[in-house]
């Protein structure tokens, strides 16, 4: 049995809403979608977060709990992980987006295996491009 939730001049309290964003949140759902479930802004939670260091570490907690449960799917093979990967490329971007690798930033065993993913009819084209020699010659 859930208890009453306290009303403070007809508004729910913080402590109630904290309460019910943190349970939204916890489905892997945005910030934003889970402050509108919760009855508040994503601008409240915003300056939670950074108030309130509980706040701030039950987040973190629960947004590592969504993150490791997705690449669990992942490594389990089960039916669903390319909704899990999906879903991990849409919500961390940075971390799991595509991305175009950063070459100042690969190790050269990584570059080698980059360039071994080229076709090879391409870097064989680009290698047996003729040179320019400027333009063509209209003497006849």
């Amino acid at each position: 049995m859930k208890p009453a939730s306290k009303k403070i001049g007809g508004y729910e309290g913080t402590a109630h809403k904290k309460a019910k964003f943190l349970e939204a949140y916890s489905e892997g759902i945005s910030i934003q979608a889970a402050a509108g479930i919760a009855g508040c802004c994503k601008q409240s939670i915003y300056a939670w977060q950074a108030n309130d260091l509980e706040f701030a570490a039950q987040m973190e907690l629960r947004r590592g709990a969504v993150e490791l449960e997705l690449i669990r799917k992942i490594r389990a093979g089960e039916k669903s992980w390319q909704a899990a990967a999906w879903m991990l490329s849409r919500k961390w971007p940075s971390l799991y987006g595509d991305r175009a690798p950063d070459p100042s930033q690969m190790t050269e065993e990584e570059i080698e295996r980059f360039l071994s993913l080229i076709p090879k009819q391409l870097l064989e084209k680009v290698g047996a491009a003729p040179e320019h020699k400027g333009p063509a010659s209209t003497d006849h």
